[in-house]
């Protein structure tokens, strides 16, 4: 899996877990497509409940 910035754009972000979800399991190919389709509120919870650390992330890396 790639790294990502803690200073990335939107875009950057949307770009690195589309581009996790192609190596994934079927598990996070379906988190993935849930996030996708899901409004802000429901994908800054996903965000929070899969974070950057997290074995399977969805969220931006916290600022040190």
């Amino acid at each position: 899996m790639n790294t990502l910035k803690h200073d990335c754009t939107e875009i950057e972000h949307i770009d690195w877990v589309l581009e996790n979800q192609k190596y994934g399991g079927g598990f996070q190919h379906y988190l993935v497509e849930a996030w996708k389709r899901a409004d802000n509120e429901n994908k800054r919870r996903l965000e929070e409940a899969f974070p950057y650390d997290y074995r399977i992330p969805l969220g931006k890396p916290k600022k040190k």
